[in-house]
């Protein structure tokens, strides 16, 4: 059964819910919003309250709750809110919901094909104006600022009954709150929740607002940027801009081994081979190459699920030798912490970055990219990247680029595994015509015509050919 309600904002933008309702009884303090499945959304009365105890003015309280009841049911469909769900699956869903603000039925995720539909559903056809975007995204992250002390509280409550949990890892959390007999049903839900959104806030702390408000909506079509991956002949000037070890390493990281940032943020000092180079990453579903690793190695890991992660030269020995060199100049041992990635500010020198704001995680990189001077895509020269581009990089090479036998670039579920896509169609994303493979293929053609050859000996000469010309440009690459 479907509840929806109309939600009444500012600026005049109606918009409804679909998975919650809102009760409103002189019985109870605050409005509460209750699931399909029949629970109440614990967070969302509990920060109505507390936003009433910071002094906000009551019309700012009901425009905040409203906004953070949108997210949440917003988490709802997509299948990540009170539920078990892969790690990449909740980071997509971060970064897609300011783009579902702004282009509403016109959004076009391969992760998410629901999305259309949903927003029609809930009378988002067109997506929020300027004006009404920045201040929805401003009372969820107020929401998600609230959302992280109660998940610190969670964490507490769980080790007072004897369990340490990682957040990032909700099927080992979801066992931990369902063993535990004191607890009522609605009690463990509630714990659920509030596993989820802290696993929300581990991934990333705040949403940002989207560029080029409704600009992305061209003639009703949803123009996508095809280069959207960092450029590829700037990034070793990108690397060499780092001012520390530690970014070079994590930059390297990001784009030899195709991680999300909080993937590489959360891997520890014990799953990285310093002797034989190899680095492993958390990998609880199992998308990418979990089930190879032997069993002396899962044993290593304590249970931990991990896959080894498979980078591409040159950029591998850049990781490696930054690597090295952050661990000898910049990292500080710590007890009961075991982050590879460290803060190196002197007030926070050796905590996690994974506890870094968004912000701070940006910043630096834009610094780079700026010093470096890289432009942005064709469609958008003055776009600034950002670390995520990174990841989109190694898609593009492996799918399109990098040499194997038989041609450049790996068969789609190949690189569906490498990334830890859940649906192919998120892979198929990276492939290219690019201009190298089809300067190519008219070069062997125009050989063919002038030499005389057959169309099997133009055929048999393509790769090779191809395979110079990518030779030369990553020449170009490694000269810079």
């Amino acid at each position: 059964m479907s509840f929806r309600i109309a939600a009444y904002l500012r600026f005049g933008v109606v918009l409804s819910l679909k998975h919650l309702t809102r009760l409103v009884t002189r019985a109870l303090p605050e409005p509460v919003h209750i699931s399909n499945d029949g629970f109440t959304v614990d967070i969302l009365p509990r920060f109505t309250r507390w936003l009433r105890q910071q002094g906000l003015a009551a019309a700012t309280v009901a425009r905040y709750e409203l906004a953070a009841a949108r997210f949440i049911d917003f988490l709802v469909e997509v299948e990540v809110f009170g539920r078990e769900c892969a790690i990449g699956r909740r980071a997509d869903a971060i970064e897609v919901y300011p783009l579902f603000l702004r282009d509403g039925a016109a959004i076009s995720h391969p992760e998410f094909p629901s999305l259309p539909h949903y927003a029609r559903e809930i009378g988002a056809v067109r997506g929020l104006s300027a004006n009404a975007t920045q201040p929805t995204i401003a009372a969820v992250n107020r929401m998600l600022r609230f959302a992280k002390d109660d998940a610190d509280r969670t964490r507490a409550l769980l080790a007072n009954v004897g369990h340490q949990v990682d957040f990032l890892e909700l099927g080992e959390t979801f066992r931990a709150i369902d063993g535990v007999v004191a607890w009522s049903r609605l009690e463990k839900e509630h714990f659920k929740q509030r596993s989820v959104l802290g696993g929300v806030i581990r991934i990333k702390s705040a949403l940002t607002r989207p560029r080029g408000l409704r600009s992305a909506i061209r003639s009703g079509k949803q123009v996508e940027s095809e280069a959207r991956d960092f450029p590829l002949q700037w990034l070793s000037n990108l690397l060499e801009a780092a001012t520390s070890h530690r970014d070079r390493a994590l930059w390297a990281l990001l784009a030899g081994g195709g991680l999300r940032l909080h993937e590489a943020l959360n891997i520890r000092t014990n799953e990285l081979d310093l002797r034989t180079r190899e680095i492993f990453v958390i990998d609880p579903e199992r998308r990418r190459f979990a089930r190879a690793l032997s069993r002396t190695e899962n044993e290593r890991f304590k249970g931990r699920q991990v896959s080894r992660v498979t980078m591409f030269e040159p950029v591998a020995s850049f990781f490696w030798d930054a690597l090295e060199q952050y661990l000898r100049k910049e990292f500080v041992p710590v007890d009961n912490d075991d982050h590879l990635f460290q803060q190196l500010e002197a007030t926070r020198r050796g905590r996690p970055l994974s506890a870094a704001s968004d912000a701070a995680l940006q910043s630096s990189f834009k610094k780079a990219v700026k010093a470096v001077g890289v432009p942005g895509p064709p469609d958008d020269p003055k776009h600034v990247w950002t670390p995520h581009s990174l990841r989109h990089l190694y898609g593009v090479y492996m799918l399109n680029y990098v040499p194997v036998p038989g041609g450049p670039g790996l068969r789609l579920t190949e690189v569906q595994q490498l990334m830890g896509h859940a649906r192919i169609e998120s892979t198929r994303v990276y492939a290219r015509h690019d201009r190298i493979l089809l300067e190519a293929k008219v070069a062997v053609a125009e050989w063919a015509v002038f030499e005389g050859r057959s169309p099997q000996e133009a055929l048999s000469a393509l790769p090779e050919l191809i395979a110079t010309r990518l030779r030369n440009a990553a020449d170009v690459l490694e000269k810079q």
